[in-house]
């Protein structure tokens, strides 16, 4: 009975809310793209504790920022729409991997996916101030989800048994395979 009444696939969906601040606050869990995308930097964000987001949230936020300003001025491009889920799953296996890497590459990689995600964020309404009010919402649903699994990643890497960090690992190969679907989804349908 549900496969004579199911839709076809989409790996760009998104939830039907009112557009504005609240459907923006929703973007990033509702886009699967989105969602495994900072899931998968937020892991990495975490495994140097919260050093990470002390001294590096300024540069989160101005990549975010700067994405997000960019999709006023064109729409998104598919090109970097396969490039963040390629580099989400570049992401999702260096955190299953369980390496330390340097805290400068997990910068500058966040801040790719972090501006990529904010361009591909694009809002189509015909009013600026609706656009304004759910570019807002994407930035604070970003940076919240973004905060609160980068502490927790942390907190589990820092104060939890040894045996946790290898849950952390699997959920991050969950989220490359994941993201590889969605990615041979978009290349091959």
């Amino acid at each position: 009975m549900f496969l004579a009444t199911a839709s076809a696939a989409a790996a760009h969906g998104g939830m039907e809310v009112s557009p504005g601040f609240v459907s923006g606050l929703w973007h990033p869990l509702a886009v699967p793209a989105h969602c495994l995308a900072i899931l998968a930097i937020a892991m990495l964000q975490g495994r140097h504790g919260l050093v990470v987001l002390q001294f590096r949230s300024l540069i989160f936020a101005a990549a975010l920022f700067l994405g997000l300003s960019a999709t006023l001025l064109s729409p998104p491009v598919y090109s970097l729409y396969i490039a963040l889920l390629s580099l989400t799953i570049i992401t999702g296996l260096l955190v299953a991997l369980g390496r330390q890497l340097p805290l400068t590459l997990v910068t500058g990689l966040s801040a790719i996916i972090l501006l990529l995600v904010g361009f591909d964020s694009g809002v189509s309404t015909g009013s600026w101030g609706v656009t304004i009010a759910a570019l807002a919402g994407i930035a604070i649903g970003i940076i919240l989800l973004n905060a609160a699994i980068t502490e927790l990643v942390a907190h589990i890497h820092d104060a939890w048994p040894n045996w946790t960090k290898i849950g952390v690992r699997v959920v991050a190969s969950w989220v490359a395979a994941i993201a590889a679907l969605i990615l041979s989804l978009q290349l091959f349908t």
